[in-house]
């Protein structure tokens, strides 16, 4: 089942991914009511559900009010602690809750239907021991092994709450990778799955993806929707540099072969598209995905000699190990072209190399 924060219409609602039913599980609809610490079920008042987190028959959602938790089998709920507006919630292997607030910048500790705080003062952005760290709006949260992972939204940034040593860390955002201070845009909630970080960008509607110990940065982020970076290297290694292809006035077919880099295979998505200039359109004759091939045909037109072969390739590649590990790839290649007296076809064949690498 996949369960909703309904916030506008203060409900927490139920989806079933097969049949797309949506039923209403907790909340009336009204939000004028106070909270009281007694069990409410869909005739209950809850106002403005923020941010949902389960943890095996529970269910805990925070609200402009407080703290909740619901018993997935019962579908009732039971106020926790009363608050103004928190954000994120979280819970540990012992059941202890968490919560954090954007308005006030801390992260709490639920504690006999109080919150104690754990971290934060004021907004800003610093790692250090426990009376030091500084968040700016704190979002969605997720405990992995001993540290709290935390999207510090307005820090535009992905921190570590280390319990044991009190003390945080930074692992993405402007302090740490130069491309996280344009990528990484308002990040309002996370999700863990395995050894994958989820975490959702609101200020620019992607999610991105982060590894742990992929290679030997601590974490390797990619864009599943949205904004994507460049592969770290393109070459075309059957060409020497400023070196043109030789094509004759009749029919050319020139054959591309693209390479990934070991430790990537082709996911489900693929396209392309080409043009050769100055004529209006070249054919795509065949596309074998497996290999990676594409075959193009072209006749370069009498009054006009070919100038360039311009592809435009969408790719979307996956890492072999972890599949979900995606990454989306838009480029162009061109390829300047020499026009020669040979009324031969041309049999150059363009091998294309690409780089999309775990080392940046």
């Amino acid at each position: 089942m996949l369960y909703v924060a309904d916030s506008r219409n203060h409900r927490i609602r139920k989806v079933n991914p097969e049949t797309i039913e949506v039923t209403t599980v907790l909340g009336n609809g009204s939000f004028d009511e106070l909270p009281t610490y007694k069990v409410i079920g869909t005739n209950g008042s809850i106002c403005l559900p923020h941010s949902l987190h389960i943890r095996e028959d529970m269910l805990y959602f925070t609200t402009a009010q407080g703290v909740y938790s619901m018993d997935l089998r019962t579908e009732v709920a039971e106020l926790k602690a009363t608050a103004n507006y928190l954000t994120g919630v979280t819970t540990d292997e012992n059941g202890i809750i968490y919560c954090s607030s954007s308005s006030n910048s801390k992260i709490y500790e639920v504690y006999e239907r109080e919150i104690i705080p754990v971290a934060g003062k004021v907004s800003g952005l610093i790692d250090g021991k426990k009376d030091e760290i500084l968040f700016s709006g704190p979002g969605g949260m997720e405990i992995k092994g001993r540290e709290m992972l935390i999207a510090d939204t307005y820090n535009n940034a992905l921190r570590a709450l280390q319990f044991r040593r009190k003390k945080s860390e930074t692992l993405a955002g402007p302090s740490k990778l130069a491309m996280d201070k344009t990528d990484m845009q308002l990040p309002a909630d996370l999700a863990i799955k395995g050894d994958l970080i989820y975490l959702v960008c609101s200020g620019n509607g992607t999610i991105r993806v982060y590894a742990e110990a992929i290679s030997e940065t601590r974490i390797l982020p990619l864009t599943m929707g949205g904004n994507t970076f460049p592969p770290r290297e393109t070459k075309i290694l059957d060409l020497r540099e400023g070196e043109k292809i030789k094509v004759g006035r009749g029919q050319t077919q020139i054959q591309i072969q693209l390479e990934l880099d070991s430790g990537w295979t082709l996911a489900e998505t693929y396209s392309s598209t080409a043009a050769v200039s100055p004529s209006e359109s070249i054919e795509i004759r065949d596309t074998d995905l497996s290999d990676m091939r594409i075959d193009v045909a072209f006749e370069p037109e009498e009054e006009k000699a070919p100038g360039s072969i311009v592809l435009d390739l969408y790719l979307v590649v996956q890492n072999a190990s972890i599949p979900e590990l995606k990454y989306q790839w838009n480029t162009s290649f061109v390829y300047e072209l020499e026009l020669t007296d040979s009324t031969e076809t041309d049999g150059n064949a363009i091998s294309i190399t690409t780089a999309i690498s775990e080392k940046r």
